[in-house]
């Protein structure tokens, strides 16, 4: 999930790596990528959609889908998975650590901040923070999730 969007630049990275992408979504347009087109929050059809596939490893950026869904996804990968979640998943007072996903690396999207104030990040330095969690395994935040009050509207 988020191939089309967050993620398209870590695709287009593990492309010319030379690997099989298969993007799961509802509309998957994307050169040399396998489609699986599918609605997340069709437990069943995800399901479905998954039978047979042996995929490696996984980014996921399904902040919305259903638990059952993701859980589908994440029994059908051998290998790492990492899923990025919102900013709100560290809403205060939780920390990294009330988080749970023992089954996946976690990416928690921060913002950015500078010298005009805060901003999201871009699909280039989301991709970069999923690509590097893929790798080494570890989770992480991605910018800033403290003070709250900054964060961007």
């Amino acid at each position: 999930m988020g191939a089309t969007g967050a993620l398209r630049p870590a695709v287009a990275a593990l492309r010319a790596g030379g690997a099989e992408v298969h993007a799961l979504a509802r509309h998957v347009d994307l050169a040399g990528v396998v489609p699986v087109a599918v609605d997340w929050h069709d437990t069943a059809a995800v399901r479905v959609a998954l039978e047979g596939r042996e995929l490696d490893e996984a980014l996921v950026y399904a902040p919305t889908a259903p638990a059952a869904s993701v859980a589908a996804l994440v029994a059908a990968v051998s290998g790492r998975v990492v899923r990025l979640l919102p900013s709100a998943a560290l809403r205060p007072p939780a920390t990294l650590a009330d988080l749970a996903a023992p089954d996946a690396v976690r990416v928690v999207l921060g913002w950015a901040r500078g010298a005009g104030g805060s901003r999201w990040h871009t699909p280039a330095e989301i991709s970069a923070a999923a690509l590097g969690a893929l790798r080494d395994g570890h989770d992480t935040v991605l910018g800033a999730v403290r003070p709250w009050s900054h964060r961007p509207v």
